[in-house]
């Protein structure tokens, strides 16, 4: 069963190719499912360096990626979906809601 309410967050990478539609267009094809279309920001991973606590690049990781955690928590979302893996882990990590790629999320709904 889908869940109704899907965050999409489009990552640094996929906006520089212009993705988005694309990426929101094939998840709203799949029954039930509601994108909730806000603009996404940088979630402030930025590689390896967000993931090292207690170093200036994981507090500021954290800075960087507030605005977007909190849209997400605001939206009560059932999922968020993104592309990029560091994304999916950042925000799982500090939002506490399910994440994982389009793909998957695609492939759970036909299955």
């Amino acid at each position: 069963r889908n869940p109704k309410k899907v965050f999409y967050h489009e990552p640094c990478h996929s906006r520089s190719l212009n993705l988005r539609r694309e990426v929101e267009k094939l998840m709203s094809r799949i029954e039930g499912t509601e994108i909730v279309n806000q603009d996404s920001c940088c979630c402030g991973i930025a590689g390896t360096k967000g993931f090292k606590k207690d170093t200036l690049g994981y507090d500021l990781s954290l800075k960087i990626g507030k605005r977007l955690f909190n849209r997400i928590r605001e939206c009560h979302a059932d999922l968020v979906i993104t592309e990029c893996a560091t994304c999916l882990l950042q925000i799982a990590q500090n939002c506490n809601v399910h994440t994982m790629h389009p793909i998957e999320y695609l492939w759970r709904s036909m299955v």
